[in-house]
Order: C-alpha cells, then sequence, then structure tokens
C-alpha cells in the first residue's frame, strides 16, 4: 500500500486535467460570445497599456481602443475585451455584443489553435503526473496482477508448489 507520497503525482493528474478542463470551458465560452457578436469595421484610436504585478514581475497588458458603428448606426467607442498588438491607426474588424456594445474586440479568427494547445498542456501534465504515480507505486503490478494476491507458497519434497499449511510463515 503507497504512502501519501506514493499518491502525490496524483495531483498533477488533477492538475492537468483541471487545466485541460478549463481551457475547453474558456473555449466554449468565447465560441458563445462570438456566435451572439456582431461584426463590424472599426479603426484602432489607441492603445491603452494595462499594467498588472510589481517590481521584476511587472507586465503591460496593450489594449486597443476601438471606434466603431454598430448595424444599428450607433458610434462606439471602447477599449477591447482582449490584449492585441494592432497599432494605432489600424482598419480591423471588431465583434461586439449587440446587448452592450461596449463589449468588443477586435475578430482576430479562431481561437481554437490556441485553446487546443492548453488542452493539449493538460492532458501532458495529467500524463506524466500519471507515469510518475505508475513507476513509484505498485499500481501497474496490481493493475497487470503481477502482486502476490496473498497466498504463501510452498514447495513439496518435489519442487511441486503447494499451500502452505496454516501459520507456517508466522511469528
Amino acid at each position: 500500500m503507497p504512502t501519501f507520497f506514493g499518491y502525490f503525482p496524483l495531483i498533477f493528474v488533477v492538475i492537468g486535467f483541471a487545466v485541460a478542463l478549463a481551457a475547453v470551458r474558456g473555449e466554449m465560452h468565447a465560441r458563445a460570445w462570438a456566435r451572439k457578436a456582431q461584426r463590424v469595421p472599426g479603426t484602432v484610436t489607441d492603445v491603452q497599456n494595462r499594467f498588472s504585478g510589481s517590481g521584476r514581475h511587472l507586465r503591460a497588458s496593450p489594449r486597443p481602443v476601438l471606434a466603431f458603428t454598430t448595424l444599428e448606426g450607433r458610434q462606439v467607442t471602447t477599449e477591447s475585451r482582449q490584449e492585441s498588438g494592432h497599432g494605432v491607426g489600424n482598419e480591423i474588424e471588431v465583434l461586439y455584443d449587440p446587448a452592450n456594445p461596449t463589449d468588443a474586440e477586435i475578430d482576430e479568427g479562431s481561437s481554437l489553435l490556441s485553446g487546443l494547445g492548453q488542452v493539449a498542456v493538460g492532458l501532458v501534465i495529467a500524463a506524466i503526473g500519471f507515469g510518475f504515480f505508475v513507476a513509484f507505486t505498485d499500481f501497474a503490478d496490481e493493475w497487470r496482477g503481477d502482486v502476490d494476491s496473498g497466498t504463501v507458497q510452498c514447495s513439496d519434497e518435489n519442487g511441486d508448489e503447494v499451500d502452505c499449511p496454516p501459520g507456517f510463515f508466522e511469528e
């Protein structure tokens, strides 16, 4: 029976599946949002940098400011929901939520590849964790049936294996 540390690699299995599940859910959410969004031409009018972290871990996230006209004719200027490398003056396609036009982003095309990449990373983490679990426990032997079932075998005078008498190996 493995100790607690024998089961430690299973934490990576759980983390790996959680990463894969989060990527699938994120991709499904993004696709659902894109299905309801309207697509219109727009322009990047500014780029706002959002900062996170501090010190050596300070990170800038460039978020373009988008100007576009909704299908209903409303003029909208809003900061994109997502980071982008598009500079000021770029003509772009904008996706916006018809119920809330300030909820908009640049139509960068399908993010399926990045979603699949995240799923793959999660599954690789899970596989590595499971591999360590199998390698460092008797799980593989038990699964294949290589572990002794608990019956002690003795040999008779001919060398044939026979069940040992009760209490033979007890101390």
